[in-house]
């Protein structure tokens, strides 16, 4: 991770681009440019307010020297500070802690300050296990986690994995591993610690929908396949069926080839399954909005800190089933990438939507490899439906550093509150949090709009009543149009 910062450090000297990684642990300085050009070796010394470089570059090596910027100068202070600090806990605390431990605390106190569920140290042991998930296999219970307001809940468990075969379900709260309370745990901690070898235990309690005290269960970790297409079907001779399980990479691939087989065989309606879609590869997201949508419209918009200009997603491609009229199923474990693909249909007309409320992880993330194999899973951006819906929630702190007040969702802050989004035909949308469905079932709200997970997954409607309806609407629909003009009869 590299930031540019400041120069030229000598008045009237070259002007020195400074790469600075204030590595908390050791207050080192590194330089990566000089004059414009990569520096392929550096020294560096600093004497009180005196920087002392000397790099090889290129060209040749350049050296300077000169006194520190005030910028410099305050960070300068402050990493010699919270070294100090370090180094006085460390040798004068009552209890014994050692200085690895210190440095551990400023982690997760430097991560818990920043409040936000997607922002993570992610540790060398979980770090591999993030980066291959999406696109192989791994060993642990078989359940995505998040953590929100200090609680660890499970997202999506993988049908046939451990969890779902002990009877977790999505919302369900872990509130202890293997003896340890989860209270404050970031997602990745939880995530290393259910993860482990094929045939190993662990151990943990669990607040499940109708009850009041946390249920111990022991789990057997084993391998879990991450496979985007998990079913596809022919329902009867013109209507087809496809749970996209994951956005994986090859996601699109796959459900266009599946997509194409089932038309061959007379498929003329498609019933898309997103449910418990923890969502995955925002390209592939793309990628698969790209199969129902023309050329030339917005799936997705990022938004990055200011003052980079937002990022537009644009379909390049016409869409290659374009009379076929399509519904999606949603429920609360449908999140992240998913629910970018749904928003961009529901916001263009081209799908009705069945279900529940989707999950409400409106943000990418970058990972940023750290010296000792660890990294930093960091959120650089929010993203927004074609209209520009945020679906995203946002917690206290963030709020708090714009003005608003805590625990406001993410809609309320990036928007006027009297904004009234529509569809390109014209219908009014939900402005969120989540993706409202156009045909709501099994919901439930509280007065201010903030959904509990837990009680809505506790009303467990029948999947297959979901899929009747579904193909109710798609027999009397002959085209898309046709199919959402069937809403306004409900």
């Amino acid at each position: 991770m590299r930031t540019t910062l400041f120069g030229p450090l000598v008045r009237g000297g070259p002007r020195v681009d400074v790469g600075v990684r204030w590595a908390v642990l050791t207050l080192s300085v590194s330089f990566a440019c000089a004059r414009g050009k990569t520096a392929t070796d550096y020294s560096a010394e600093m004497d009180r307010d005196r920087l002392v470089v000397s790099l090889r570059a290129p060209n040749g090596e350049v050296s300077g020297a000169g006194g520190l910027g005030g910028a410099v100068q305050l960070e300068t202070s402050k990493a010699r500070t919270l070294d100090r600090m370090i180094t006085y806990i460390a040798d004068h605390y009552v209890d014994s802690i050692s200085r690895s431990d210190v440095y551990q605390l400023a982690i997760e106190g430097l991560i818990a300050r920043i409040d936000d569920p997607y922002t993570a140290y992610v540790e060398k042991s979980s770090y591999h296990a993030l980066t291959t998930l999406a696109s192989g296999s791994y060993s642990g219970i078989g359940a995505g986690v998040e953590s929100h307001n200090g609680l660890i809940q499970i997202v999506t468990p993988t049908p046939g994995g451990p969890a779902a075969r002990v009877g977790l379900q999505g919302g369900d709260r872990i509130v202890e591993i293997d003896g340890q309370s989860t209270w404050n745990w970031s997602a990745t901690r939880a995530a290393s610690a259910l993860r482990g070898n094929p045939g190993t235990v662990v151990r943990i309690k669990a607040l499940q929908k109708a009850t009041t005290e946390p249920v111990s269960i022991s789990l057997k970790r084993g391998y879990v396949e991450v496979s985007s297409i998990t079913q596809w079907t022919m329902l009867d001779s013109t209507m087809g069926y496809v749970r996209l399980r994951v956005v994986s990479q090859n996601a699109a691939r796959d459900l266009m080839r599946r997509i194409d087989v089932l038309r061959d065989r007379g498929m003329r309606a498609l019933i898309l399954d997103l449910r418990d879609n923890p969502g995955g590869i925002s390209s592939q997201a793309r990628r698969i909005a790209e199969l129902f949508l023309d050329s030339g419209l917005v799936i997705v918009e990022q938004r990055f800190r200011q003052p980079v200009r937002p990022h537009l997603e644009i379909s390049e491609r016409r869409q290659r089933w374009p009379d076929m009229p399509i519904v999606v199923l949603i429920d609360q474990g449908t999140a992240s990438a998913a629910e970018a693909i749904v928003g961009a249909l529901q916001d263009h007309d081209r799908a009705v939507l069945i279900g529940q409320r989707t999950f409400g992880k409106g943000v990418t993330y970058g990972l940023y490899p750290l010296p000792d194999g660890a990294a930093m899973r960091i959120t650089t951006s929010r993203w927004y439906t074609p209209t520009g819906r945020s679906v995203g929630r946002v917690s206290g702190a963030q709020l708090s550093r714009n003005g608003g007040p805590p625990f406001v969702d993410a809609p309320r802050l990036f928007r006027e509150p009297r904004t009234v989004y529509r569809s390109d035909g014209g219908r009014p949308l939900d402005p969120g949090p989540g993706i409202l469905p156009d045909i709501v079932l099994g919901q439930v709200e509280s007065a201010d709009g903030v959904i509990d997970v837990r009680e809505t997954r506790s009303l467990n409607y029948h999947k297959d009543t979901v899929l009747e309806l579904a193909s109710d609407l798609l027999s009397r629909a002959g085209s898309p149009a046709a199919l959402i003009a069937l809403l306004s009869e409900r």
